[in-house]
């Protein structure tokens, strides 16, 4: 966890020098681990080959590929490397440039919600601007 704080707070450094926009988007699924659809993680895990010790590690990795198809929504670090979004254990951020892609994102994130089983808690989501000098810190979405 440590290492996602540190990456985040790299990131908010960078697009603020930069001038920037960019977004980070905190997602909270409600009792995330309490909503696992069993047969939708069992038959991902089948597609990738995952062994049964790796079943309680990916559980949110669908989404996170599903993110990285769709990097035109991330943010560039450094003109190649794209950042979709960091993930820990039940915890999802989601890393954009754009507030459109923000929403984009959103909209990914039901289309996994939908597949998985797993309900996004809105109240306690929020969007943070990586550019300390742009509004719209801590927002709701």
């Amino acid at each position: 966890m440590h290492h996602h704080i540190r990456h985040l707070a790299d990131i908010q450094k960078l697009f603020t020098h930069r001038g920037e926009e960019a977004y980070a988007t905190f997602l909270d699924f409600e009792k995330a681990y309490d909503r696992v659809n069993w047969t939708y993680m069992f038959s991902v895990l089948e597609k990738m080959g995952a062994l049964d010790d790796q079943r309680k590690y990916i559980s949110i990795e669908p989404l996170g590929n599903l993110l990285r198809q769709h990097e035109e929504h991330g943010i560039w670090i450094n003109g190649t490397t794209v950042a979709t979004g960091l993930f820990f254990a039940a915890d999802s951020t989601l890393l954009s440039e754009t507030a459109n892609g923000v929403l984009t994102q959103l909209d990914l994130v039901q289309v996994y919600c939908d597949g998985s089983g797993a309900k996004l808690n809105l109240n306690k989501s929020s969007l943070l601007s990586l550019n300390r000098m742009l509004p719209c810190l801590g927002y709701r979405i």
